[in-house]
């Protein structure tokens, strides 16, 4: 085999391999936390489809869903979840008006579950979150129990922690938990850090 033959056989394979690797479906990644990550990096280091020059042209909302309120917490994903008798990629969506809804993230109008708290927390003066405080902190996704950690405020100004199915958004574990602190008083002290709380 001359050296001519030699390089251009290894050029067609790293040409095949390239081609393959760009016609792979864009791989969707769970986003279990706020930022996608502990360290709050807000990186997804497997996105190979996005770039600077597509993003403008070809980048931006498929369809919308309605809620009941405000979102202030980072909607999360999770990709191929058993839930209402399929595997779905769904979203999952908290509200100021204490409610956590979850999406198709593929198809508009499909809700597969929605769970309501109760009364949202009403500030005497709060400028940033009007008129109510309910779910501010992005939850927490732990996949290997299934489960969804949601902090909301209800009227009385406690905090509640839950623990939800991600496939029913039925409680776990006996929840939910009132969170209490002690020695505090005032509402900015027992107000709780907005997102990444619960992790």
């Amino acid at each position: 085999m001359n050296a001519y033959a030699y390089r251009s056989g290894k050029v067609c394979c790293l040409i095949v391999l390239t081609l393959a690797l760009l016609l792979l479906p864009a791989r969707a990644v769970n986003v279990l936390t706020q930022h996608n990550d502990l360290s709050r990096t807000g990186a997804n280091t497997q996105e190979t489809i996005l770039t600077t020059a597509n993003v403008g042209t070809s980048f931006g909302p498929l369809f919308t869903d309605s809620v009941d309120g405000e979102v202030y917490a980072q909607p999360l994903y999770v990709q191929n979840l058993s839930i209402s008798n399929g595997v779905h990629d769904v979203v999952f969506v908290c509200t100021e008006s204490n409610s956590v809804y979850a999406f198709d993230a593929d198809a508009p109008g499909v809700t597969y579950w929605h769970t309501n708290f109760g009364g949202a927390f009403a500030p005497p003066s709060c400028g940033d979150l009007s008129p109510y405080v309910g779910i501010t902190s992005t939850p927490v996704i732990d996949p290997n129990s299934g489960t969804i950690y949601v902090d909301c405020k209800l009227t009385s100004g406690n905090h509640q922690l839950h623990a939800l199915s991600l496939s029913t958004g039925t409680e776990k574990f006996g929840g939910p938990v009132t969170l209490a602190a002690t020695g505090f008083c005032g509402f900015a002290a027992v107000d709780l850090p907005a997102d990444g709380a619960l992790s």
